[in-house]
């Protein structure tokens, strides 16, 4: 073996960290007959088995915003870490944001208030379920991305899939290894991870915008509880959901990345990074590609770095973002469930539906709108309706709209990759567009009655 970094110990690692990566990002697995994905183990896991988790976790959001009201302003600059100091120490919107964050997770979780802020479809479900769910998603994400991002998979599993993709949606290699997390993992997973990857100079920003609204979409075992147990979707047809899927991600995102807004997307690199100057330019593209996956396996950080890096990139968010994903989210919700917002703007699309042929078209029309307020919803709305053949369009469409604004939407807003509310909003539509015709008319060809 070679000097340098072509050791013995470097094909260890590449090989070994990978593929726990790998599986910990990707890979869905059986437990107790059931499929799920290890961070959605691992999120049951603590949910269900650590006494007042819940509890915990919302009386310490609440906390962390009462810190922020002190040494924003009696406590200010008793901080001496430079850190904690620009965490805590922020200015009057920063901190209006955690207070109203920090009130409307406590009205939620204790039930006090008025009922449309707390109730279990609005404030309710924000305290009690997502955002306790959110600190185990992030935690548990960023903890280990480093098993991809710099043992030298990203290299590897990138360079191996790139030639299919780089035509086809205009991802390098790191790329197209993105665009596979999210198809496989979870649509959230894939925006923190792409983020992270972002701020690494390894995408550029126009890359990060084709993998979030291309492949960001809602893991396979969540996919198959919201379609068949919430949605009402008869389970015999969850292959041929699948296969619509895979379907509407190559044709619409194959449209995305050609027009705007992605196709206006900057081609550099966060912070004017220089891309990655590959080596052995007379080598050949394996080599390339091995020698690259190897070298970046020789500058990896301990173990202990890694999870450290990832709890601090956790605690910040929790801090600096969680708060406006509460008030977003709460916001949305009770509009949701109180306004006929969503149902009046389905109104002009219930005839287009019903020309299509398709049944119950004003009962559905407002579900394919719904999700850009909150990932359930649609499927809540699929359940009120009786045609299978709608149930599956309905579950088609709000899985590809994973995005919405009282999750993700927030979290890419606040990210790095410069995606602004019009971008969520031109998308949304853009992808609802595409995917109604190609779920109904597959649907209709694979006999979904």
């Amino acid at each position: 073996m070679e000097n340098g970094y072509r050791t013995k110990q470097n094909i260890m690692k590449l090989i070994i960290f990978t593929a726990i990566g790998v599986f910990y990002y990707m890979i869905p697995f059986k437990v107790n007959g059931e499929t799920t994905m290890c961070i959605a183990f691992i999120e049951n896991l603590i949910m269900d088995h650590i006494k007042h988790y819940t509890m915990i976790a919302v009386i310490f959001m609440i906390l962390l915003a009462v810190a922020s009201l002190f040494f924003s302003t009696i406590g200010k600059n008793k901080i001496h870490s430079e850190y904690f100091k620009k965490l805590f120490e922020v200015d009057v919107k920063s901190l209006v944001w955690r207070i109203a964050g920090s009130i409307l997770l406590f009205l939620g979780f204790f039930q006090v208030g008025p009922e449309m802020i707390w109730s279990e479809y609005t404030g309710g479900f924000i305290a009690s379920y997502l955002m306790p769910a959110l600190i185990i998603l992030f935690a548990f994400a960023l903890m280990f991305i480093s098993l991809l991002l710099d043992y030298g998979g990203m290299e590897l599993l990138g360079g191996v899939i790139e030639p299919i993709f780089k035509p086809l949606f205009k991802l390098s290699g790191p790329g197209s290894l993105m665009a596979l997390i999210g198809w496989f993992g979870s649509g959230t997973s894939c925006m923190i991870v792409t983020d992270k990857t972002h701020k690494a100079g390894r995408l550029t920003t126009k890359e990060c915008s084709t993998i979030i609204f291309g492949f960001a979409i809602i893991s396979f075992p969540v996919t198959f509880v919201y379609s068949t147990g919430i949605g009402g979707l008869d389970v015999a047809y969850f292959p041929q959901l699948t296969i619509a899927l895979i379907l509407i991600a190559i044709i619409s995102t194959f449209i995305l990345v050609r027009i705007p807004p992605i196709s206006k997307k900057s081609t550099s690199y966060y912070n004017d990074q220089a891309p990655q100057v590959k080596e052995n330019d007379n080598s050949s593209r394996w080599q390339k590609i091995i020698d690259s996956a190897l070298k970046k396996a020789d500058q990896a950080p301990s173990f202990g770095a890694m999870i450290k890096e990832g709890l601090k990139e956790t605690f910040t968010l929790m801090v600096e973002v969680f708060p406006m994903i509460t008030v977003v989210a709460v916001t949305v919700l009770v509009i949701s469930e109180n306004t006929p917002v969503f149902d009046v703007m389905a109104i002009p699309f219930a005839p287009i539906l019903t020309a299509m042929g398709l049944p119950e078209a004003a009962a559905a029309a407002p579900s394919f709108f719904t999700g850009f307020a909150d990932l359930i919803l649609p499927f809540l709305g699929s359940a009120s309706v009786s045609s299978q053949l709608t149930k599956f369009v309905i579950c088609v469409v709000a899985i590809t709209q994973v995005f919405c604004m009282s999750e993700g939407g927030v979290i890419l807003m606040k990210s790095s990759m410069n995606i602004k509310f019009k971008d969520l909003a031109i998308i949304f539509i853009v992808k609802t567009v595409i995917a109604i015709p190609i779920a109904y008319y597959f649907g209709v060809l694979v006999g979904i009655a």
